[in-house]
């Protein structure tokens, strides 16, 4: 799993044939800031939801920076969230399960009086967007007319991440489509992504995502539109489900 400054919320559970789904576990995994190995074994299954920057706070009730590099499972998971507990009830398919989950969302949200993420917020997370992550705190700072350390406070309180971290990530997403999609050589992804040279961004490939850019693998990539304004207005939210 590649970082991607989102937190996730994660049932795993055993599939025995057409019988209903019993045994599930939960799992919250915060804003990270490399990426993860997850194991895949036969019969076992996972659906989840993946938050937005800003969502965590609102639909989980913790600050993702207290979560950020961390997995929490199990008891764990449920005793930072105890409201967690009533996802692992028994299910009939997976489809219950994603029902579950995407209500559970809305419904803690609603519980918020439905407490928007702020202008602010989105402004700050829409300009790194939309630069991919090139702008400093200054820059940001100067184009909204506010001071830097309030830039870093906000980005930290949307994210869980600083905002060196999450522009570190976002550009790195970038260059990683540059060279899928686009097909560019290393150097001129390099180049068009911002980064100091190839060598840079190859060390950067490595903490982020295990590989280098001259052996990546296929690797599948969250929808990180570059328009958070638009995308906080229709979809807070990412299904996944995952049955092997």
């Amino acid at each position: 799993m590649l970082p991607d400054g989102r937190c996730d919320i994660i049932l795993r559970f055993k599939v025995v044939g057409a019988h209903p789904i019993g045994a599930i576990d939960v799992a919250i995994s915060g804003p990270s800031t490399t990426y993860h190995m997850v194991p895949f074994k036969p019969d076992v299954g996972f659906v989840g939801v993946r938050l937005r920057p800003g969502m965590a706070r609102i639909v989980l009730g913790v600050e993702p920076s207290s979560i950020a590099n961390r997995v929490l499972r199990g008891e764990a998971a449920i005793a930072a969230v105890p409201a967690l507990a009533a996802l692992c009830k028994m299910a009939r398919t997976t489809d219950d399960l994603m029902d579950r989950l995407t209500n559970f969302v809305a419904d803690r949200q609603a519980g918020t009086g439905n407490r928007a993420v702020s202008t602010r917020s989105l402004a700050l997370l829409d300009a790194l967007h939309v630069s991919c992550g090139r702008l400093s705190v200054a820059d940001l700072a100067t184009m909204h007319s506010v001071d830097q350390r309030t830039v870093r406070r906000t980005i930290t309180s949307s994210t869980g991440l600083g905002p060196k971290e999450f522009s570190m990530i976002l550009q790195f997403h970038r260059a990683v489509r540059l060279l899928r999609n686009a097909g560019l050589d290393p150097a001129s992804a390099a180049a068009e992504a911002g980064y100091a040279d190839q060598a840079h961004m190859t060390r950067v490939f490595r903490k982020l995502g295990g590989f280098t850019p001259a052996d990546m693998p296929y690797v599948t990539l969250g929808n990180l539109p570059l328009s958070m304004s638009d995308l906080f207005k229709t979809h807070r939210f990412e299904t996944l489900n995952y049955l092997l």
